[in-house]
């Protein structure tokens, strides 16, 4: 039986499909399938305006896919940010359409491991870290207590005193003591004076004080220095927000000259 002779094959290089009612482009007078009879579907080259067909239902244009394998076309202009050429929804991604150029600012595998490496030292320098819990204001209160009642086990002082009357300090001794430092304890109605008196007396260091031409022992505050005044009792010093020394405080006992305000070089009295 001999084949019919229907219908005609769409002249658009990537169809070829055969169209049984064919159109003919009144532009370059090729036949087209009936989705590429308009001249902009078919890239007419004759054409050099937009046409629009009588009767032609107006729509969307559809956008092929530049994957040379894939003749897949999408109503969506899908972009791709790289390359810049347009992809079906199948490939339109890089890794899909074998896409040559990198994305901008995308990392390298090289930065990428360095970057990794990076990470990594950084977990295991903080895993290896010995964790410090902050101390908290209860956790320094209970410190403080417990270092306190350690300076009042260790403490000397006038036996007579009683012990509601008693404050309690370590006393860091002149450079070049046989002891670095003391614990004592003091009668709060005591002055600062008689208190350098006691401790001179207590571990046996002279004390001129009552000589006018001499050095003078004096009292300082361990944290900046600061002299205490002879005449102020120790009730009234602990009371005294602007002098930094509480019960169980550490002081330090130094000959200067007449008139020394501040104690230089206090990094040089330790604390043993």
């Amino acid at each position: 039986m001999a084949e019919l002779d229907i219908g005609q094959h769409c002249s658009y290089a990537s169809c070829q499909q055969l169209d049984f009612l064919p159109f003919t482009c009144d532009r370059c007078q090729k036949v087209f399938c009936k989705e590429h009879r308009s001249p902009d579907s078919h890239n007419c080259t004759e054409c050099t305006t937009p046409v629009t067909l009588a009767g032609a239902r107006r729509g969307p244009s559809s956008y092929e896919c530049s994957l040379s394998e894939c003749s897949n076309r999408e109503m969506l202009d899908i972009v791709c940010d790289a390359c810049k050429k347009r992809f079906c929804l199948q490939h339109r991604h890089a890794g899909d359409h074998r896409c040559q150029v990198p994305p901008p600012n995308q990392p390298t595998v090289e930065r990428m491991a360095r970057t990794a490496q990076h990470v990594e030292n950084i977990l295991k320098s903080k895993a290896e870290a010995p964790v410090r819990k902050p101390r908290g204001r209860k956790s320094k209160a209970t410190a403080d207590k417990v270092s306190l009642m350690k300076l009042k086990m260790a403490a000397i002082g006038d036996k007579h005193t009683p012990e509601s009357d008693r404050i309690y300090f370590r006393v860091v001794l002149p450079l070049g003591s046989a002891e670095k430092s003391k614990a004592f304890f003091f009668s709060k109605m005591w002055t600062v004076g008689r208190a350098i008196d006691k401790c001179a007396s207590l571990v046996g260091i002279q004390n001129d004080n009552n000589v006018a031409t001499a050095k003078k022992l004096l009292l300082f505050a361990y944290e900046d220095g600061s002299s205490l005044r002879a005449e102020v009792t120790l009730e009234n010093l602990l009371q005294d927000e602007e002098v930094k020394v509480c019960n169980g405080s550490t002081l330090i006992l130094e000959y200067v000259a007449d008139g020394t305000v501040t104690l230089e070089q206090l990094q040089a009295y330790q604390i043993k």
